[in-house]
């Protein structure tokens, strides 16, 4: 859920081919490869890596262009336009893969109450934790980007909202006395730029979502030194300087990449039939890692790629398909015996060229055909359900007859 090493071998085998048939020129570097022939092992070097050079370039061409993860989080946004937003740092900023540690100074309205509450601390247990707290006189602002695409956490979060406010209605009853707490306050809309965002409140922590990608800013601990509408503006220009393009797999490791196996999942819906419905796509439909947005040569999924990081995939199981729908069927049942998934009673109407349609709790819709499966991930596309079930008509018709013997 490894990056390439092992190309160089191959590039090796076309210098030497082309040395032995005398036709370097076929390769498009013909003064590198030339010198190659001539010096031999001494000079295989500048050829191996212009050959490498040429097929890349080749190859991005084919494929579209990619963004690259940066080696540390605090990478995002350079330091100057994080102090514009937060004040001058209290210490420099530490990094991870995926997110950074910005240090804050404290006000002394904030320190106060720090201070007073890990001193109540001490008074009740002076071995707690909160009463063993050194670092009431600091803050720390984390920035996290998430470009997964995972829609899991969200949607619990709406369910079991709704699971609250079904209690609270069952225990109400008829009691019109009581006051009527299911009516939940009116949402304002989030802030422009995102799908879906939290509304910036007092000291609060800041989380907003674009398609597949999520910026998350948190501070470290209560009585917050940095109000909301700050960290929903250093979320705002992270965002805004996230290239808008597919990002290749950033978590590979250093071994080969298995050069892909099975039919080509991209052959299920072309880019046409997929900018009818989504609109104009930003790349080429490409191969994908396992049912989310990252590039990945390999990849067993087919990602579709629009404006504003919304993609939608594209995930078929060629066999074991009835086996694999179950197992998700089954999940479902269990977690709906606490909170009710809300797609239940839409997929339930859904007619269509397949058995059975079952929506997964990550916002998904498996189609099941025989023994094929496909799964179509939409929540962090550029169109809705209906828009989902249009391409999905067209892809599992294919998807059944290519696995067919």
């Amino acid at each position: 859920m490894k990056r390439e090493q092992g190309a160089g071998n191959r590039e090796q085998s076309l210098v030497d081919l082309a040395c032995r048939l005398g036709l370097p020129t076929l390769l498009g570097v013909a003064s590198v490869l030339a010198i190659a022939c001539n010096r031999g092992e001494s000079a295989q070097r500048p050829s191996e890596k212009a050959v490498a050079a040429a097929q890349q370039s080749a190859q991005r061409a084919a494929d579209g262009p990619r963004a690259e993860w940066p080696n540390d989080g605090c990478n995002w946004i350079p330091l100057a336009e994080v102090e514009a937003i937060l004040g001058k740092l209290a210490g420099p900023p530490k990094g991870s893969k995926t997110t950074c540690h910005y240090p804050v100074p404290m006000d002394s309205v904030t320190l106060n109450k720090r201070t007073g509450y890990r001193d109540m601390a001490r008074d009740l247990n002076p071995k707690s934790e909160a009463a063993r707290d050194t670092t009431v006189n600091r803050a720390i602002v984390t920035l996290d980007v998430d470009l997964r695409g995972d829609m899991t956490g969200e949607r619990a979060g709406r369910m079991t909202g709704a699971m609250l406010a079904n209690m609270f209605k069952g225990a109400l009853g008829k009691n019109t006395s009581a006051a009527d707490t299911t009516k939940q306050e009116a949402q304002p809309k989030p802030p422009n730029g995102w799908d879906v965002a939290s509304v910036p409140r007092r000291n609060g922590d800041f989380r907003g979502r674009i398609g597949h990608l999520t910026v998350s800013i948190d501070e470290d601990a209560m009585f917050g030194a940095v109000p909301a509408e700050k960290k929903a503006a250093l979320a705002a220009r992270v965002r805004d300087r996230i290239p808008d393009l597919p990002f290749a797999y950033p978590f590979a490791g250093p071994r080969p990449t298995e050069p892909p196996s099975g039919p080509d999942p991209c052959g299920l819906l072309t880019r046409a039939e997929a900018e009818s419905v989504l609109g104009k796509l930003l790349a080429p439909p490409y191969r994908s890692h396992d049912g989310g947005p990252y590039a990945r040569p390999n990849g067993s999924s087919c990602a579709y790629y629009t404006a504003g990081h919304h993609v939608l995939v594209l995930n078929p199981r060629w066999r074991n398909g009835k086996q694999l729908f179950g197992i998700g069927r089954g999940v479902g049942s269990i977690v709906g015996t606490v909170a009710e998934n809300p797609d239940r009673e839409k997929a339930d109407t859904l007619d269509g060229p397949w058995d059975d349609v079952e929506p997964g709790l990550d916002g998904t819709l498996a189609f099941l055909k025989g023994d094929q499966m496909l799964e179509v991930e939409y929540l962090t596309s550029s169109t809705d359900a209906a828009g989902a079930v249009k391409l999905a008509r067209l892809a599992l018709g294919r998807l059944t007859k290519a696995a067919s013997p």
